[in-house]
């Protein structure tokens, strides 16, 4: 776009004006309501209450709603509306929500149902793109920041969700195809020296992604093996609380991300740097049970266990 030439016209104004703040806020009630806490908080009050009703004459336990079945209609109820209240906004930036199944399940009388979060999408990149372009870095207001580092926070963390070795995920090529613009217009609008870590960390993805290295970096931050050991956390020390067949399990994950990393010649440096951390965290695993008194629980499991893993690390 050229910004000396270009003229808005009023559905231009109407679209810099917007507010995703908004979207952002129906995003977080909807997970605040339907997370684990909130789902295991009504699962307890509705076996109360249900308790409570068995004394009465019209209570039938055969058509009586489970807790369960009764969160299951609600999500769907508040996404319906969600997408309603929502509807205009989303077609003019180019979002989209996207209910996703949680790792974590709500045990009905059914069997076990997964439970509910809600993702953000960039559904139409180039939509986002033209939202972003309309506006103007000197009249923007403090809310539509806000919305704007809000939007770019979650999807960096979607980002982070994508399976890169999926060629045919929509979600991901439709954000791949858009980030290098939304980028340089986030930058054209907050300043270089206003950007947030999220914008940075998608800058970072940028560059590897150009330098055909993305995959190896994503997989060395799934472990921390991305940046120098640090000694903290609970990835690479699972010996602090951990069975031996966890721990086994842990540094084996580390050996093949490592030997993944190591086939491509243009992820050289991301596979000195992982494996370096991964020694360091190593050494400092065996140092520790090494510590241990000898009566230990696991102690000479998890030695053997650390000592196996570090001649196969020696080997490659």
């Amino acid at each position: 776009m050229n910004k000396e030439n270009f003229v808005p016209n009023e559905k231009d104004i109407k679209l810099s004006t917007l507010d995703t703040s908004e979207i952002i806020s129906h995003l977080d009630s909807y997970n605040k309501q339907f997370s684990l806490g909130a789902s295991m908080a009504r699962q307890l009050l509705h076996g109360l209450d249900r308790e409570q009703r068995k004394g009465d004459k019209t209570f039938d336990s055969d058509t009586d709603i489970s807790a369960t079945e009764d969160q299951f209609a609600e999500q769907l109820v508040t996404f319906d509306q969600m997408k309603a209240d929502m509807q205009e906004l989303m077609s003019m930036t180019g979002l989209e929500y996207q209910p996703m199944q949680t790792n974590w399940f709500i045990a009905g009388s059914e069997g076990n149902h997964p439970g509910s979060e809600m993702r953000l999408n960039l559904k139409d990149g180039s939509q986002f793109v033209k939202y972003l372009q309309v506006i103007n870095p000197e009249s923007i207001s403090q809310s539509q920041k806000d919305g704007l580092n809000q939007i770019v926070e979650v999807l960096c963390k979607q980002f982070v969700s994508y399976d890169l070795n999926d060629p045919n995920d929509e979600r991901l090529l439709e954000f791949m195809g858009s980030i290098s613009t939304i980028l340089a217009e986030y930058r054209r609008i907050f300043g270089d020296d206003k950007l947030s870590e999220d914008i940075k960390r998608l800058e970072k993805y940028l560059s590897y992604a150009r330098n055909g290295c993305l995959r190896e970096l994503r997989a060395a931050e799934e472990l921390s093996l991305d940046e120098p050991f640090t000694g903290q956390g609970f990835v690479l020390r699972w010996h602090t609380d951990a069975t031996p067949e966890y721990l086994q399990k842990g540094w084996d994950s580390v050996i093949d991300t490592l030997h993944m990393i190591s086939k491509n010649d243009k992820a050289v440096e991301i596979y000195r740097i992982s494996k370096d951390t991964a020694l360091h965290a190593l050494d400092s695993a065996i140092g520790e049970v090494t510590s241990l008194a000898d009566q230990s629980r696991d102690k000479k499991a998890f030695l053997s266990i650390l000592n196996a893993i570090k001649v196969r690390m020696l080997e490659f």
